[in-house]
């Protein structure tokens, strides 16, 4: 965690490699320029590239970052383990007079975070073999000399207290995907969704935390279980070698 607390957006992402040492997976994928991004208006901007890596914390969980241009725009963690459970600051902890929430991973519920409408956006899915939730909430500039700060609390499938029965697969014109923004909130399409939400809140646990720029960087704030990795431990022990065998083959028919 003495790391972890080292990591900001928009630090270079060998200041990441230096900390934690290389990622053992690395992602790339385009995306297309939102109107609400910092780059400029979206009509004038190129599709861009955004570098997706990730760290294993022993047996313990995973560090994500997303990065642009060599730059870490988001940085995520995800607890899988009881033993792991790291409590973080979020909130207007930047700045202001908001609220500031105490976070601790795989203990906190997503109740804790006040009402569902104070967030920004709220997303959930669930398919036949990938699910997850997570809610995003917004610092405004104004209280953070001008600098826009984005965080998320959620779900990942890959996380500790990883539940299924998440709010998915929205009927509303604007979120097929899953994806609910704060407009939307109070519209009468919406009503038995928050009510879904309303009753995941309550007793689904928080095993993931991403703080970063604003933007949509990824489907989730932890790994996705199509890029699984398998928990490496540097040990010599025979039955470590075995368990990693195990595990190996297990995600290979996964």
């Amino acid at each position: 965690m003495r790391c972890y607390r080292q990591l900001a957006p928009g630090i270079r992402s060998e200041f990441v490699e230096r900390l934690f040492g290389p990622p053992i997976l690395e992602n790339q994928h385009e995306e297309q320029p939102t109107a609400d991004s910092q780059y400029g208006p979206a009509e004038d901007r190129e599709p861009y590239s955004l570098v997706e890596r990730i760290w294993t914390l022993g047996e313990d969980g995973y560090l994500l970052t997303v990065n642009r241009n060599e730059q870490v725009q988001a940085y995520s963690l995800t607890t899988c383990r009881r033993r792991f459970r790291p409590a973080i600051d979020v909130g207007f902890l930047w700045g202001g007079t908001g609220a500031v929430y105490r976070v601790r991973l795989g203990v906190t519920k997503f109740i804790a975070l006040g009402d569902a409408s104070t967030a920004s956006e709220i997303v959930g899915w669930c398919g036949s073999r990938r699910f997850g939730y997570y809610e995003t909430h917004t610092t405004p500039p104004q209280v953070t000399n001008g600098t826009e700060v984005t965080w998320a609390c959620g779900m990942s499938m890959v996380g500790l207290w990883r539940s299924e029965d998440v709010p998915a697969q929205l009927t509303h014109h604007r979120v097929q995907t899953g994806r609910c923004e704060r407009e939307d909130f109070d519209s009468p399409e919406m009503a038995e969704f928050m009510e879904r939400v309303g009753s995941y809140r309550r007793h689904a646990r928080i095993n993931s935390i991403m703080i970063g720029r604003p933007g949509r960087y990824a489907s989730s704030i932890g790994p996705a279980d199509d890029a699984r990795v398998v928990m490496l431990r540097a040990t010599s022990s025979a039955w470590s070698r075995a368990r990693l065998r195990r595990k190996t083959r297990k995600s290979i028919r996964s």
